[in-house]
């Protein structure tokens, strides 16, 4: 992909390990965050090349899905490709830019590979765990990181860059770092239902009432490409009618534990 200038970093797997925030272990895949604009052009590539795309093409539209996923049959680990990552709630060129502005170049299998830097791999990392597991496991991790001012310092500017605050808020403080006021329009992006379903309630929690509803109402409304195709459209509207009703009760829950 270099050859044909596009531009790609490696996330999360090896390079934490690089970075010594996750111990070695054998990769199950490989993933790379791509240059927004080439997406496409990556993806032909990776086909040329013999791979098989697992899962359907990202089409032009503000609602594609954040990654696609390749096999090849003379590969033992697949390629997820990221046209942007859940949890990072700014202008996916905006977030690639600023992630290929501090990135990093290393040899893998005698290979060189631009990585994200060290505090880019920690948000990054962060948010993908907190995808799928509680905060709760990863607050003394936090606590107890060893993090230079400069780090610190360079941890929160990326943050705030990439539009991390909202996702890593209790991390950030854990630390040491006063996040700054999350913007309305990051707040909207948190409750579409592409970042996850802890990031929608973190936007339900934060928004207006106003706002509250527009976010419901697009929840429920589902992706524009999925209105013209009705089995689609109503697999999803179940499938966050059933979130939405388990955000409720959960956050009736916690109420009622206050």
């Amino acid at each position: 992909m270099r050859e044909r200038g596009i531009r790609v970093l490696v996330i999360k797997g090896t390079s934490l390990t690089h970075h010594g925030l996750r111990d070695q272990r054998e990769p199950a895949d490989v993933d790379l965050l791509v240059d927004p604009a080439c997406v496409e052009t990556a993806c032909e590539e990776l086909e040329s090349a013999g791979w098989l795309r697992r899962s359907s093409a990202f089409p032009n539209q503000r609602d594609a899905p954040h990654s696609v996923t390749f096999v090849h049959p003379d590969w033992p680990c697949d390629i997820d490709l990221h046209r942007y990552f859940p949890g990072l709630l700014a202008h996916p060129p905006d977030v690639f830019e600023a992630f290929w502005a501090r990135r990093t170049r290393v040899e893998f299998a005698h290979k060189p590979c631009e990585i994200l830097d060290r505090p880019s791999s920690l948000i990054v990392m962060t948010l993908n765990h907190l995808r799928s597991r509680a905060s709760d496991d990863l607050n003394p991790r936090w606590s107890a990181m060893e993090l230079s001012d400069v780090e610190r310092e360079q941890l929160a500017r990326l943050a705030r860059r990439t539009g991390a605050d909202l996702g890593l808020w209790e991390h950030l403080v854990s630390i040491g770092i006063t996040p700054r006021t999350v913007s309305r329009a990051l707040i909207i992006e948190a409750g579409t239902g592409r970042h996850g379903r802890r990031l929608t309630a973190l936007a339900l929690r934060h928004s207006t009432t106003r706002d509250r509803l527009h976010i419901v109402g697009r929840l429920m409304r589902g992706p524009a490409a999925e209105r013209g195709d009705s089995a689609s459209w109503t697999r999803r509207w179940r499938r966050n009618f059933r979130g939405l009703v388990g955000l409720a009760m959960g956050q009736f829950g916690s109420r009622q534990d206050r």
